[in-house]
């Protein structure tokens, strides 16, 4: 009886010792597997950063005027619902904007410089003041001849100029069966322009210039 007494405790003595040993490992085994769901937390956010990242650019296409850019991801942008998708609107700060405009030749130009004067009208007939064209050159949108028009002026009596950063290009239509006096009204007329204060022109041309560069020509379905 004895002998059974003493097995007996020496079994309760190994249960108790081997229960403190557990209960000291516990702490450190939730610590390694908290270190685990933190890891895995991390990786989960690094990779859907990395995915995100993947798509620096807005890949936007215009099938009816032909054309498509890259509008960087971090630029909001806006298309015009009322009518039909004429080109985005991308806004840079509340003072300065990219504007993207193209449309069948309805305004009848006949050439590049019929853009310029229908720019500098517009600037007259919106009660601009002081307006001063700093650069008129020929360039190229993708491979279409283009006018590059840089103009500076002041509206509203604003004390800070303005300036209007203008590509100006007419894509001509194949099909000449709607030319009269001239002009044909097939051709698309391609509008890109950048309007920024003066003092934020340095760094928003580099934003424009950046799209313009992302310009490709898509073909255009012509009845």
């Amino acid at each position: 009886m004895n002998v059974k007494l003493h097995l007996v405790s020496k079994a309760v003595i190994i249960i108790i010792f081997s229960l403190s040993i557990f209960s000291s490992l516990l702490p450190n085994t939730l610590m390694v597997t908290n270190n685990f769901n933190v890891m895995a937390q991390t990786s989960k956010r690094a990779r859907k950063i990395n995915k995100k990242s993947k798509k620096p650019f807005h890949h936007y296409q215009n099938k009816e005027y032909g054309f498509a850019i890259d509008i960087p991801s971090n630029l909001k942008f806006k298309l015009n619902t009322e009518t039909a998708d004429d080109g985005p609107l991308i806004l840079l700060t509340q003072d300065s904007y990219i504007d993207i405009m193209a449309s069948y030749n309805a305004i009848e130009w006949k050439g590049l410089g019929d853009g310029v004067k229908f720019t500098l009208n517009n600037l007259k007939e919106g009660k601009a003041t002081n307006v001063q064209v700093l650069k008129q050159e020929e360039c190229l949108l993708g491979k279409i001849p283009a006018l590059h028009l840089v103009i500076e002026y002041t509206i509203n009596q604003s004390p800070e100029p303005i300036i209007s950063d203008k590509v100006i290009a007419i894509r001509k239509s194949k099909n000449t069966d709607f030319e009269e006096d001239g002009i044909n009204y097939r051709d698309i007329n391609y509008q890109l322009y950048l309007s920024t204060k003066k003092s934020n022109y340095s760094e928003d041309v580099k934003k424009f210039e950046q799209i313009l560069k992302s310009w490709r020509t898509l073909p255009v379905q012509e009845n």
